[in-house]
């Protein structure tokens, strides 16, 4: 359950949370309103650099999102006449 909540960082994040979390700490001695805001951004480098379990599937009748994002169109289009390829598979997935 704690890792519902607070799920794990990448490595890479700890860093960028730790100076985050230092300039935050400064800042609220000085000023309550622009640390409140740095409070909002440290949050937000935190959620950043999430790094959730993934479940993959592997099964061919499946296709999996890369990131967090949604697939929301796989379709077949004809390219430009330029090209040598007659068809491309065109794929658009929102982050």
């Amino acid at each position: 359950m704690f890792n519902t909540i607070l799920p794990k960082i990448h490595k890479e994040g700890y860093k960028f949370l730790a100076i985050s979390i230092l300039v935050t700490f400064v800042v609220l001695f000085f000023s309550n309103f622009f640390g409140s805001i740095l409070i909002l951004i440290t949050v937000w480098v935190y959620y950043f650099f999430r790094d959730p379990e993934r479940y993959s599937i592997n099964d061919d009748k499946f296709l999996v999102s890369p990131a967090d994002g949604l697939i929301t169109d796989i379709s077949e289009r004809s390219r430009p006449v330029e090209l040598d390829w007659k068809y491309y598979i065109h794929r658009v997935v929102y982050l």
